[in-house]
């Protein structure tokens, strides 16, 4: 099982610069604009990537990501 790092506001401009710094690891790109998460992960160019798209202040959203991990 790979080791993935969790990126949210990846698509604000400090977490594009993250993501980028980090562009040979396996990240989990976490946001709220699908599109502009696509366009990220196309840039970085690793398949091994995931995409995340959920509002982190949307109490709903952090329910599913929390079924998603297989939390209590």
């Amino acid at each position: 099982m790979s080791n993935f790092i969790l990126l949210t506001g990846a698509t604000s401009d400090i977490g594009k610069q993250i993501a980028n710094k980090f562009r040979d690891k396996n990240l989990i790109l976490c946001g709220r604009n699908k599109k502009e998460l696509e366009n990220l992960f196309d840039t970085l160019n690793n398949k091994n990537n995931k995409i995340l798209t959920l509002d982190l202040s949307n109490i709903q959203d952090i329910q599913s990501l929390n079924e998603i991990g297989g939390g209590d």
